[in-house]
């Protein structure tokens, strides 16, 4: 399958590559130019795609004959203008490194949520063990966006090393942690780089594949983001019974270091990125930053709202009105930098991009609760071991929106399990002879800290517990189905948007 898409041969003559160059050139000035001016309108870059597939990516590939030989493959960087040629070995060298990163992103995402649980109960931290999760989330929500910047500005080679050796780094950070906390921080800058390991990978591609092609290489690599989350989800139970929850960590080391070494010997920046308007003034790390101390700021209130602070108290308060002052703060950032905003203004006065954007979020939010929430339920309520409780996930995640509905969605779904649970607990046990509150919060204290102690409670308390984890993981699921139909809703309104809006401007214009 792989060799069947491989772009084979390119045989542009002297006359029609210097005329391809000249017309490259001249049209990426031109965009670079409106691009500094944060002024790049949607028709404006279709015409360009069209010009340039059309003139300048007007390729033949033939069949691949299997024998790594000398072969042009132009590297067409739409920002940057130039061709750079890359060998077939090359080639295949690349996407190695690119896929195992993909690969590593999709398993990452799961195998983190069928053991989180095993962690929490070995730092006596359950209660807090969503962090685990969401701390990785919410960084590379943030950082995303901006591999695209720095790429352009520092080249692809470093960024793609950069991002590949943060990511190990922290998990080998994780790995070796003795504290929930360390790891928790360890995750977060595990965060930072995986957040451009997809990106790179699609920026990468876009560069060295031309459009007629790259549409087969992104969906061969979201295939192997979905496989590498199906492996997650299926291994890490597994890998934890047998060798420990550290070595979901520690596996996925030397696939990086593979990559970075692969990497760094066959990834080729475009020979003019140097040339390029992008500065690093054109970054936009004030609205990354308020970005991050908002949803930081939201996930800290959702995680200690209702369990160790009321919902009311100052504190909490105080927790979401700084996060909606620096939410704020975020938008106008956008709207007001000369830097490429990770929020572009123009979408938020879109309506029909807001839909968009609206069914990322929801769709991520429903995706990670489910994901956040089945490893428990199999585990505590049908008592499925470790090993058999990840096995019903498979998942996958993408683009900056749908990461910020992923962290609110293992975040809101905690939170509601949380306060359900303190509530179905002690409206039952407070029905059993004996149990005063002292002694109810004790146990509801201990089994937060633990769940393994469930087993060894009185069998009626051990009942009751297990009904109430049932009962307020219905109350998140349900919360969830209630954003799916809100997002089925939406979806309804974007094929109607289309067919009444965009389709019918398009035919009035022809």
């Amino acid at each position: 399958m792989l060799y069947s898409i491989l772009p084979d041969k390119v045989f542009p003559t002297e006359e029609r590559n210097e005329k391809c160059i000249g017309k490259s050139s001249h049209l990426s000035e031109e965009v670079l130019e409106e691009t500094h001016n944060s002024n790049v309108s949607s028709e404006n870059v279709s015409e360009f795609d069209s010009m340039a597939d059309t003139e300048t990516l007007n390729y033949d590939y033939g069949a691949m004959n299997g024998i790594i030989e000398s072969l042009d493959v132009p590297l067409t960087s739409g920002s940057l203008g130039k061709q750079t040629t890359v060998g077939k070995l090359s080639f295949i060298c690349i996407e190695l490194s690119l896929f195992a990163n993909v690969f590593l992103t999709g398993f990452d995402s799961t195998v983190t949520a069928s053991i989180y649980t095993t962690i929490g109960d070995e730092f006596n931290a359950v209660s807090t063990a969503s962090w685990i999760t969401t701390s990785y989330l919410i960084t590379s929500t943030a950082f995303q966006p901006l591999y695209g910047s720095f790429s352009d500005v520092l080249g692809r080679r470093i960024c793609l090393i950069s991002a590949t050796f943060l990511f190990i780094l922290g998990c080998l950070g994780c790995g070796l942690a003795t504290h929930i906390y360390t790891l928790d921080i360890m995750r977060a800058i595990s965060g930072i780089g995986g957040g451009g390991l997809v990106t790179l990978a699609t920026i990468i591609n876009s560069d060295i594949i031309a459009p007629e092609k790259r549409g087969n290489w992104q969906a061969f690599q979201n295939l192997l983001l979905g496989f590498g989350g199906i492996c997650g989800a299926c291994t890490g139970g597994l890998i934890t019974a047998v060798f420990g929850w550290r070595w979901c960590f520690l596996v996925q080391i030397p696939i990086g270091a593979l990559s970075i070494v692969i990497g760094y010997y066959y990834v080729i920046d475009p020979e003019n990125y140097i040339e390029s308007s992008m500065t690093l003034s054109k970054i936009d790390l004030k609205g990354s930053i308020t970005l991050v101390i908002s949803l930081s700021l939201q996930l800290l209130y959702l995680t200690i709202g209702g369990n160790e602070i009321g919902w009311f108290d100052n504190t909490a308060l105080l927790l979401i009105l700084i996060s909606v002052f620096m939410l704020i703060l975020f938008i106008s950032t956008e709207i007001a930098t000369n830097a490429l905003p990770i929020l572009p203004p123009e979408l938020l006065q879109n309506s029909f991009s807001m839909i968009i954007l609206s069914i990322g979020v929801l769709v991520g939010f429903a995706s990670y609760a489910y994901l956040f929430l089945l490893p428990v339920l199999f585990q505590i309520v049908l008592g499925d071991s470790i090993s058999m409780a990840g096995l019903p996930i498979a998942t996958s995640t993408a683009y900056l929106f749908r990461s910020i509905g992923s962290v609110w969605g293992v975040a809101c779904s905690a939170s509601i399990v949380k306060h359900y649970l303190k509530i179905y607990a002690v409206r039952k046990l407070k029905e059993i002879p004996g149990m005063d509150e002292e002694k109810i919060m004790s146990v509801l204290k201990s089994v937060s800290q633990d769940i393994s102690k469930i087993g060894f409670l009185d069998p009626i308390v051990s009942e009751i517990i297990n009904f109430a984890y049932a009962s307020s993981i219905r109350k998140a699921l349900e919360f969830s189905c209630f954003c799916c139909g809100l997002c089925l809703i939406l979806c309804v309104i974007k094929v109607i948007f289309k067919v009444n809006g965009p389709i019918r401007k398009m035919k009035s214009m022809d």
